[in-house]
């Protein structure tokens, strides 16, 4: 399995899709489902479903389809695949021109929270109370206790014991903190 063979595939047997609300895909369609599944495990992404017969309107084989719609998969995949296409490169590149100004827009998104969060756990471990950091920084209460208890997520990092240990420590279960009534938990 190669690239090229994707692209001659994606030619011969694919589209590129922007639906009305700004989605955008890459999908293969074929009535053999172990090409696809090839193709779905060299990709490392993408979902595989049927389409009945019936649904289709075409002939009387049950058909398959591989989707890939997560936004930076697809213009990862319509880049590889552009300079490889022969008739669907137009496509691939409208395709590419519309998706990457999003991807870009996304990845400044999360960076931004990220960095929101991670300067929020930093004034939490430092001992200040929830209450002071909302004051401090502007973010409501409730959505403060969401970041910090969603914290590893945001910052790509597991969760640790230390963390656990000094919200613990901060905290016990005896003390009817309003964290705690907030169900904050740094587990």
């Amino acid at each position: 399995m190669s690239l090229d063979y994707i692209a001659g595939f994606f030619d011969g047997e694919g589209h590129a899709r922007i639906d009305q609300h700004g989605r955008s895909a890459l999908v293969f369609t074929n009535t053999n489902r172990e090409t696809l599944e090839t193709i779905r495990a060299f990709l490392r992404y993408g979902t595989i479903h049927e389409k009945h017969p019936s649904r289709t309107g075409l002939g009387k084989k049950m058909c398959y389809v591989l989707h890939v719609s997560e936004r930076p998969r697809v213009l990862e995949l319509a880049k590889a695949l552009k300079s490889r296409c022969i008739i669907k490169k137009d496509a691939l590149g409208k395709l590419i021109e519309f998706t990457g100004p999003l991807v870009v827009a996304c990845e400044q998104r999360q960076e931004a929270l990220r960095c929101r969060v991670e300067s929020e756990l930093r004034l939490y471990e430092s001992g200040l109370s929830i209450a002071e950091i909302a004051r401090r920084t502007g973010t409501p209460y409730a959505r403060l206790c969401h970041h910090l208890q969603r914290a590893p997520r945001y910052l790509a990092r597991p969760r640790t014991e230390v963390m656990r240990l000094a919200w613990l420590r901060r905290h016990s279960v005896r003390n009817s903190s309003p964290c705690l009534k907030a169900g904050v938990s740094l587990r």
